[in-house]
This record gives structure tokens, sequence and C-alpha cells, in this order.
């Protein structure tokens, strides 16, 4: 492995500390520019799933066909990968990362974990529990409790969508254990049209004259 710098070029032996050069940072700063001004200028996204997923078909789509001046000949990084593939080493079997935290439930039975809430059962309501955080998973854990596994992208709780369901099985349970009862004051509303007509009729005297309000 070699580092450029502006002066010279010194290989790095094994074991020797080693520290961004000027150089290094810049080439990073610049990718992440690219990609910051090519594939996300303008676009909104509703979650991470989300973003992943348009990164990945813009890298294939766009980003691995953009030609580039290399070797006095305009390549692309899609060409690239094909001549340098038979140098690249196999990954490694990918690792799961976790990491822990504490959470307390508040009074809707709620935990936040990156920016978004999680229902957990009405048990653990006010109590203090352990939070295992990786990309996919959270599982949480309180003394006396069984072990709780949600999903970090399935499993969100959406206010809207919670409080229609609650709606509708409030309404079903309502109709089935109180049935409707007739309201004792209720009357047909012909007798109301009755009413109103003869509160509306005009007044007349002993003779039929009707009289002047």
């Amino acid at each position: 492995m070699h580092v450029s710098t502006q002066s010279q070029r010194r290989p790095i032996k094994l074991g020797e500390e080693h520290f961004p050069t000027l150089i290094e940072n810049g080439t990073v700063e610049t990718a992440v520019k690219y990609v910051k001004w090519n594939a996300l200028v303008g676009k909104q996204f509703n979650d991470l799933q989300e973003l992943n997923q348009w990164l990945v078909r813009w890298s294939l789509t766009v980003s691995d066909n953009h030609e580039m001046n290399l070797w006095n000949r305009k390549v692309t990084p899609k060409q690239l990968f094909i001549l340098e593939r038979h140098k690249l080493l196999p990954l490694k079997p990918r690792i799961a990362v976790w990491r822990e935290e504490l959470r307390v439930v508040d009074s809707y039975g709620l935990i936040r974990v990156d920016n978004a809430s999680y229902r957990v059962p009405d048990a653990l309501i006010g109590k203090k529990v352990q939070v295992l955080i990786s990309e996919e998973t959270i599982k949480v854990f309180s003394p006396g409790e069984s072990p709780i596994e949600l999903d970090k992208v399935s499993q969100v709780y959406r206010p809207t969508e919670n409080s229609e369901r609650a709606s509708e099985n409030s309404v079903v349970a309502f109709d089935a254990i109180y049935p409707l009862r007739q309201n004792p004051l209720q009357r047909p509303l012909n007798q109301y049209d009755e009413l109103t007509t003869s509160m509306t009729a005009p007044i007349r005297d002993s003779y039929g004259r009707q009289k002047d309000s």
C-alpha cells in the first residue's frame, strides 16, 4: 500500500501507525460530494430502506456508466470493475453489529430507537428496558418478561394506521357488548312535523279571519 503526498510516495510498513493525508481526505470528500449532488438532489425518502434502494439503483444505472478520462481514454466504473475483478479478494462473512442502549417505556407503550417509535406490551409501561439494536432488528429485554424481537422496518409505529385499527376494533366491540337501545324520549318524525306545522299556522278569530301577529 502506498500513500500519495504532494512531494513523494512512501510505502507504509506493517504495524506502522497511519494518519490520513490531505489528499486521502480530499478523495473521500470528493466522492461524498459526487453522490450528494448527483444522486440525492431533489429527492425525498420515507425511510432508510427506501433511500438505500434508490442508491443501489442509481449506482447500477447511472454511476456505473459514468465516463471518466483515465489512461488517455474514456472508461466507466463498470468497465474498470471487469478489468480488476480477478484481482479482488472474496469478502469475509458479515458479522452482525449490535449496540446496547437503555430505554424507559412511555405511557403509550412506545420506545424510540433511531428516530422511530416501536410498540411494546403494556406490561412494560413505565419500566426501564434493555435494548439491543442492529441494522435490521431490535431486541427488548426486561427482568421477568420474555424477550421481544421487532423488525426495524416493518414494525415502526405509525399513529395514523394504529389509531384507525383501534377505532375499528372499538366499534365492533361496542356493538357486540352494548347493543343500541331505543331512547324513550325518541318520537316518530311525523309527530315533530305536526308540532311544527301547528306552531307556524296563522291565528284566526271567531269569524275565521286571520289576525295580525
